[in-house]
């Protein structure tokens, strides 16, 4: 039994179930969905699988020197092309992205070690381990598997740095950091550089929290020391810039902000791949578009980069609202706030609250009731989005009955506040879903290792007693 418990094993077996489980969804689910594609789902993993295919060829004829990892904008084609030049594509997408998926399974086991039994630990993390929805998706060629992994282990060196800083850092320390955000920074890249932009920011955020703290309960000649590995761990951070770009997903983000930054008119045409005159096929977009680009006010009390950056976030939130004039009917319900256009950095502040919401929370019930049951999207988001609910009371109790446990916060406010920034930039729900996933994940396993070692606690109590 104590197998279980060991890393190395943990991995495994997290690899071992993903493999086949993945391998399934190729060989059985998903042909009877799109038999002709050879296991590949349509869309955009067809499209990256096509690409790392055409990459493979060209690297067989031309060399290495043909390789890019960015293709056209898209990391996972280039991983995969240097996968399909040993293995068939099948069996490489599946043993990749197995792999990706029992790493991130693991920090997320080794995070909660550090205030849970190792039991509850494994246990609080299985959500995210055996999620069906996770062997579906990352069966295929895609960024997410890539994003959540790199996120784990970012986050599981954060945590281990802030925990440090709270007490007397070494260059040991120091190192893993590097080793382990850095490699976290670099899988991310890979996928979706701009969430390396917003964990830079956070995490150093984090980390001058923590310091602070620290200096506030401890004194004495290591708080130099302490102060001096923040300031290190700071200046790695931002070394991390050049991860922060490259990938086609956030060229319309990118492009949105470089309108401003650049000094271009307020009558600048955003980029594509919805030029301002084909919005006008959509009165939401449109409308949305006038307001949140055309019609943003800057405030003289917000930077001018900061300024540029929400004006490019809800802007590009403006082209998620194509989808009220699709032809499905559930795929225009799972649009929220169509009726919002946020236009200056004080209605980005009064739309945060719901923002938060949208991202902890949505479907709501008032939402997928009509396709629950029916839907498969709406009747599983709908059930963990009511269990993670349930947890947060439970997380809130965990962490005032033991000062020492408040160290989860770092991982907890890391993925908290990317899921803020989905929120309040993605309105369609099937979107925000997916790409709010990992982040997520950890915090509603974070709720449920907590609501786990309460009743855990309590019931040793009890034990105790009835022995007494």
């Amino acid at each position: 039994m104590h197998r279980l418990y060991n890393a190395k094993w943990q991995w495994l077996i997290a690899f071992a179930y993903a493999l086949v489980a993945m391998y399934a969804m190729r060989r059985q689910v998903i042909p009877m969905m799109a038999p002709h594609e050879g296991g590949n789902l349509g869309g955009d993993p067809l499209y990256y699988h096509h690409l790392a295919m055409e990459l493979a060829g060209r690297i067989r004829a031309q060399g290495m020197g043909a390789w890019a990892l960015h293709v056209d904008g898209q990391g996972p084609a280039g991983v995969m092309a240097l996968i399909y030049l040993v293995a068939r594509p099948q069996i490489g997408i599946v043993a990749l992205n197995a792999a990706l998926h029992a790493t991130a399974g693991l920090m997320i086991i080794l995070i909660f070690r550090r205030f849970f039994s190792p039991a509850v630990a494994v246990l609080s993390a299985m959500p995210f381990v055996v999620s069906l929805h996770q062997m579906f998706w990352f069966s295929q060629v895609n960024k997410d598997s890539f994003v959540a992994s790199g996120f784990m282990l970012f986050a599981y060196g954060l945590l281990r740095i802030t925990r440090r800083i709270a007490g007397t850092p070494t260059r040991k320390d120091l190192l893993e950091f590097i080793l382990l955000s850095g490699g976290g920074a670099v899988l991310i890249y890979i996928g979706r550089p701009f969430i390396v932009f917003l964990l830079q920011h956070f995490a150093i955020a984090i980390l001058l929290a923590t310091l602070a703290i620290a200096a506030i309960d401890r004194s004495g000649n290591s708080l130099i020391q302490r102060a001096s590995y923040t300031i290190l761990c700071c200046l790695f951070l931002l070394s991390l810039s050049p991860l922060t770009v490259g990938a086609a997903s956030d060229q319309t983000l990118t492009e949105f902000a470089s309108a401003e930054t650049s000094g271009h008119s307020q009558d600048s045409v955003p980029p594509d791949p919805a030029p301002h005159d084909s919005l006008s096929r959509y009165p939401v977009a449109h409308a949305c578009l006038e307001r949140s680009f055309y019609g943003w006010e800057e405030s003289v009390h917000v930077s001018p980069g900061l300024n540029a950056r929400l004006r490019a976030l809800f802007s590009q939130r403006c082209l998620y609202f194509i989808q009220l004039y699709d032809p499905n009917p559930t795929t225009r319900s799972a649009v929220v706030d169509a009726d919002v256009f946020p236009g200056s950095p004080a209605d980005a502040l009064r739309y945060l609250p719901k923002a938060a919401l949208n991202g902890f929370l949505a479907p709501y019930p008032t939402t997928a009731a009509p396709h629950f049951g029916t839907s498969t999207f709406f009747t599983i988001a709908t059930l963990e989005v009511a269990a993670f609910a349930l947890t947060i009371p439970f997380l809130i109790g965990w962490l005032l009955r033991d000062r020492s446990n408040a160290a989860v916060l770092a991982p907890f406010a890391l993925s908290a506040g990317v899921v803020l920034i989905y929120g309040m930039g993605v309105p369609f729900v099937g979107a925000l879903y997916r790409y709010r996933y990992p982040f997520w994940m950890l915090v509603f396993c974070i709720g449920l290792a907590a609501t786990l070692d309460l009743f855990d606690s309590r019931l040793k109590g009890r034990h105790r007693q009835d022995v007494v």
